[in-house]
């Protein structure tokens, strides 16, 4: 349940279409056309939020839920309480992120370069990327479509970076090849001087803590 004055929240859902979204499967196939709104921990949710359970010493809190839906593991299912339906996965906690992007999208790239920005003549910039203030991108950097630089933001030299990435605020990323859809969060330092590049594969979110 996030604050509506920093998140725009989309849905609701059927719990048929958060099974196939998150790749869950749904333990009881006829509650498919059940509506959910929002997601929210187990022990604030209501019966039309969404949680998750994929810490076992938290049995105890799952099994007095009031969510009308949760992501499980297989043999999690039946310590579920009979108002709550399972969707079950091996990795809830993947799932439930999955379902919270679903409900909490990012806004939409606009096609927008910064006149404060650093461009290098021979860097490469794809459609719809967005080049926020300060950003400097270096000589030879590759920039697939749809991207978000954040403000002050440095993408050093020959770095590539894959369609539909958001690489945060005071972000630092060097000697790298970052796949589509990568989320780097502000302050992260990614990658340094080396005998190999490392690859950032896709679908993958990145913190300051994590990343260097």
């Amino acid at each position: 349940m996030a604050d509506p004055r920093f998140f725009k929240k989309a849905g609701p859902f059927t719990l048929s279409q958060i099974a196939e979204m998150a790749g869950a499967e749904l333990a009881d196939a006829a509650s498919g056309a059940k509506l959910i709104s929002d997601v929210a921990p187990l022990q604030d949710a209501t019966s039309d939020h969404l949680g998750f359970l994929d810490n076992k010493k938290y049995v105890a809190v799952f099994k007095q839920t009031k969510a009308g839906a949760c992501f499980v593991r297989p043999e999690m299912v039946a310590a579920a309480p009979a108002s709550t339906v399972c969707l079950v996965t091996k990795n809830p906690y993947r799932a439930y992120a999955m379902a919270a992007q679903a409900f909490y999208p990012q806004p939409a790239v606009t096609d927008f370069r910064a006149p404060s920005s650093v461009i290098d003549a021979t860097a490469v910039i794809g459609a719809g990327c967005y080049i926020d203030h300060g950003a400097v991108i270096g000589a030879g950097v590759k920039i697939a479509a749809g991207c978000r630089i954040g403000a002050h933001t440095v993408i050093a030299d020959n770095v590539e970076i894959g369609e539909g990435s958001d690489i945060g605020a005071n972000a630092y990323v060097t000697h790298a090849l970052i796949g589509k859809k990568v989320r780097i969060y502000p302050g992260a330092v990614i990658g340094r001087p080396g005998l190999a590049l490392p690859w950032i594969q896709q679908d993958l979110f990145l913190f300051p803590s994590l990343a260097a």
